[in-house]
Order: structure tokens, then sequence, then C-alpha cells
């Protein structure tokens, strides 16, 4: 599974802020995520990580779970391109507390998120 950290910084995120996550339209106003245990999210309200386990990086490193959100536009843009093709949005985190990489690109992990809206549409292939 790509949607899982690769290394973790020093540097911790802030606490609440915005980034961009990558998931599936499935109506109007409810989305889901293409990866580990994402259920359907409906846009403009707060969920909390409800599925806690350890992600191994390594032998030596793991980290409990929680939702990956990229940082800025450009990294989700990078990231969907080569990895999956899903719309981008634009979320809402709080609690944020792991800043890493994942396939090379800055994602912080979150326990709580709010999809705010679409921000870039899948290409079509």
């Amino acid at each position: 599974d790509n949607m899982c950290l690769h290394s973790i910084s020093d540097k911790k995120p802030r606490s609440e802020g915005f980034g961009y996550k990558l998931m599936k339209p499935l109506g109007s106003n409810t989305v889901a995520g293409e990866y580990f245990r994402f259920p359907i999210k409906r846009i403009g309200k707060w969920y909390e990580a409800d599925i806690i386990t350890a992600i191994s990086i390594d032998s030596k490193t793991s980290y409990v779970s929680g939702f990956h959100i990229f940082t800025s536009l450009r990294q989700a843009l990078s990231y969907n391109t080569f990895y999956c093709n899903r719309n981008i949005y634009k979320v809402k985190y709080r609690k944020g507390r792991i800043l890493g990489k994942q396939m090379g690109k800055n994602c912080i992990i979150a326990d709580e998120i709010m999809v705010v809206k679409l921000v870039k549409r899948r290409t079509k292939k």
C-alpha cells in the first residue's frame, strides 16, 4: 500500500491547518478514500480517525495510523499523477502529530479531518 509514510521527520507539524487528500467522489456531497480503511465521508463534517493500528516503516520505526494529508497541492498533484489518478480535495485537519514523507512527498498524519472542497478533478485516461 503506497498510502504509508516512508520516513518521519524530527519536526512536528502544526496541530491544525489545511492540506490535500486524494479521494473518489461518490455523490454530490460524499467522498471515499482510496486506501486503508477510509470509509465514506461527507464534505463539511469533522471525522476522527477511529481505527488505530501501528504502521511499520522499517524494523526500527513505526507510527500510529491516522489521516494522511499532503502539505501542498503541488505535492498531492505529483503523487496523484504517478500513483492513483484520483480527485484532490482540500481538507482541514486538527490534531496533526507526525510530519513525514510518503513516496518523497511531504505528508502530515492527523487524527481529525474535514473535507472542505474539490480542488482538482482526476484526469481521464
